[in-house]
């Protein structure tokens, strides 16, 4: 069993680099720091938190916030059509949708 975990796991870390490999452009397009997207931990506590909460040692002070409306829109975007690496219940969709709904003046 425990070979099982550790053999889903090593899976797990490939599909993440792979899919940053393919997207870290558009990412970086997007306006998003590297220090979001450093790991798969990272990536995760940022669609958690907005930034980087429980990643402080690896952070420029960088949250969601800072970006413009044009890049929120984007990103809002980018994460509805990767839910394979943005689980529903990532706090950081319903920021977006609520920040974005306040009107083009934000």
């Amino acid at each position: 069993m425990t070979f099982r975990q550790e053999k889903s796991k090593l899976n797990d870390r490939g599909r993440w680099r792979d899919w940053i490999d393919t997207y870290r452009g558009e990412l970086r397009e997007i306006g998003l720091p590297p220090e979001v997207y450093l790991s798969r931990e990272h990536w995760l506590d940022f669609l958690d938190n907005g930034h980087l909460h429980w990643h402080p040692d690896d952070s420029t002070g960088f949250e969601f916030l800072e970006l413009r409306r044009d890049q929120m829109e984007r990103l809002s975007h980018f994460l509805e059509r990767h839910p394979e690496f943005c689980p529903v219940r990532a706090a950081l969709l319903g920021y977006l949708r609520v920040r974005l709904s306040d009107g083009p003046d934000r």
